[in-house]
């Protein structure tokens, strides 16, 4: 009987020493630059923000997105020397949003090491690159980065259908006005008008002229606004009108007009007349 108890013993210490071993933990990386074998250079690790914030506050949070920054900038611009220098503008167009954006340096910071890693572990920075240029607008996506915040000046020009492109988000209400003395004609021999266009000739349903819905009439000024959509919508302006973008999009101005090399300009003892055009913020 004391034979086959040792003898169950020891094979259970067998049983136990044959088993499966437990594989070595990876080591945690803390915060802060590290290097692997092979590696070219090194890659920063980012804070747990989290736990930054429930220890020490969101004050704290705040400070270190700063630091990420100037840590992830310095190796963008190559200050590590460490082979990685990604082009100024790129960098500069990073920074900017970042800059705006601060609640993004972040997961930027996360995502930039998984970049860094491939990048020193395939000895290419290719894809590192690419996806620094594409982070501007991936962090804004969705975003109007022009609104209409400031007063635009300009003169009407004669030569072209539409210009003075101007930016504005969803919502932007644009107040267009246009000086009424100064006097032009849009054919040889026409009339000599004003914005208000000629007013003996309404082009409604005139499918020559861009504009043509009602109250267009022939050379006046129009807007036409194209929105990120591509859908492109024409109104009359004349000497005043308020415009509402219903999303993204570019206003432009211009005349109602289909031909332009007759269009010339009121002159009068050698001072020509030019339509002064005015957009600005409501």
């Amino acid at each position: 009987m004391s034979f086959q108890i040792v003898f169950l013993s020891m094979a259970a210490m067998s049983l136990v020493s044959c088993g499966a071993k437990k594989a070595p933990e990876t080591p945690q990386v803390r915060e802060g630059w590290y290097t692997e074998e092979g590696w070219a250079g090194s890659c920063y690790v980012p804070p747990d923000f989290e736990k930054l914030e429930a220890v020490e506050g969101i004050a704290a949070r705040k400070m270190k997105r700063s630091d990420v920054l100037d840590a992830m900038l310095s190796q963008w611009r190559g200050e590590r020397e460490d082979g990685i220098s990604f082009p100024v503008r790129v960098v500069q167009d990073a920074e900017t949003v970042l800059l705006g954006h601060a609640n993004d340096v972040e997961s930027t910071a996360q995502e930039n090491l998984a970049q860094c890693k491939q990048a020193m572990a395939s000895g290419s920075n290719a894809a590192w690159e690419s996806w620094l240029r594409a982070r501007p607008e991936t962090v804004t996506a969705g975003e109007c980065l022009n609104p209409l915040t400031y007063t635009l000046f300009d003169y009407l020009d004669l030569g072209i259908a539409f210009h003075l492109n101007v930016p504005l988000c969803a919502q932007d209400v644009a107040v267009v006005t246009a000086t009424v003395s100064d006097r032009y004609r849009v054919q040889d021999q026409g009339p000599w008008i004003n914005a208000q266009g000629d007013p003996d000739f309404p082009t409604h349903a005139e499918e020559a002229y861009p504009c043509n819905i009602e109250g267009c009439y022939a050379g006046m000024i129009m807007g036409r606004f194209t929105g990120v959509s591509g859908i492109q919508s024409y109104f009359p302006i004349g000497t005043s009108h308020t415009f509402r973008a219903s999303e993204d999009g570019t206003l432009s101005i211009g005349i109602n007009d289909h031909v332009f090399y007759d269009n010339a300009w009121y002159k009068s003892g050698g001072i020509v007349d030019h339509t002064g055009i005015e957009v600005s913020p409501q």
